[in-house]
């Protein structure tokens, strides 16, 4: 499980960074990829409702929520 665990942190980690650079796309696909290795990790649906509404996309973030 380390290793995963590691995995999820890194996967957050770039999907942060991209966010930050405001490069939304590739945030909530890292977000996604996240969503379907973990699918009980509610933080990363949260994140991912959050980044859908920075771009503006609120039918997303909706659907998301």
């Amino acid at each position: 499980m380390g290793g995963n665990r590691k995995h999820l942190q890194s996967l957050l980690g770039k999907a942060k960074v991209f966010e930050k650079q405001k490069k939304y796309d590739e945030a909530v696909e890292m977000i996604s990829e996240i969503t379907v290795c973990y699918p009980n990790f509610l933080p990363a649906v949260i994140e991912k409702a959050k980044i859908h509404m920075q771009n503006g996309e609120w039918d997303q973030a909706v659907e998301t929520s």
